[in-house]
């Protein structure tokens, strides 16, 4: 198991760790006042997944004490009727370790939903047909709101969805945002081992974040 080590102590700034969780990889991201700090994954390869959990524990804990973590973003777990029964429970487990963590440490821990946190930073994406013209076109603002730009129909019943969303496209595209907004330049290619699409969903659930707290801070909400 390894993780590449945190920058020194910041002091009083928003820092904010985001993770994108996973028992044998999670890929973190650590932004000081808006600004992509440190990223990387912390790996366990072990069979052993109370090894795994002890590895995740350690390292979580070690990131938020040493850059002084005030928040933590993480995607909520997805259960569903088609979830992996083993690993649904093991990443309960994790977040359940996560919660715990932050609990002791006074950190602020954000749950975004799978499919919310992607439709807010446009990674969602589906493939409409207008039914009175015939005018295909992608859609990616995540809403259930479209409007044909050939015939101007905005009835959703009279369009044809189809999502393209499979795992390999939903990756690849937090690979390209992240990239795109940061600069950066990190690999997605198939099932590659190389692939660090653990990281870019790290860096892409702070953007859905902070775009949520513009839209509350814009509705007078309460702030963060």
């Amino acid at each position: 198991s390894s993780v590449s080590p945190l920058l020194t102590k910041i002091g009083d700034k928003m820092n904010v760790l985001c993770l994108d969780m996973s028992t044998k990889a999670t890929g973190y991201a650590l932004f000081v006042d808006e600004k992509l700090c440190n990223y990387g994954v912390i790996r366990d390869e072990s069979k052993c997944v109370q090894t795994r959990f002890l590895t995740m524990h350690k390292m979580i804990e070690e990131q938020i004490e040493l850059a002084l973590v005030e928040w933590i973003i993480v995607e909520d777990v997805p259960i569903s009727v088609k979830s992996n029964l083993k690993t649904g429970k093991d990443l309960c487990v994790l977040q359940g370790i996560l919660l715990s963590l932050a609990f002791s440490h006074n950190v602020n821990v954000e749950l975004l939903k799978p499919t919310e946190w992607r439709e807010k930073i446009g990674i969602l994406h589906s493939d409409y047909t207008c039914k009175k013209c015939g005018n295909i076109f992608e859609d990616v603002s995540g809403l259930k709101v479209v409007t044909c730009d050939k015939c101007g129909n905005n009835k959703l019943k009279e369009f044809n969805r189809s999502p393209q969303n499979l795992r390999n496209q939903l990756k690849g595209r937090a690979v390209d945002l992240a990239n795109k907004e940061f600069d950066l330049d990190l690999y997605y290619k198939g099932q590659s081992k190389k692939n660090e699409d653990d990281i870019a969903e790290a860096i892409c659930l702070y953007l859905s974040w902070k775009k949520m707290n513009e839209r509350k801070l814009k509705n007078g909400e309460e702030d963060i």
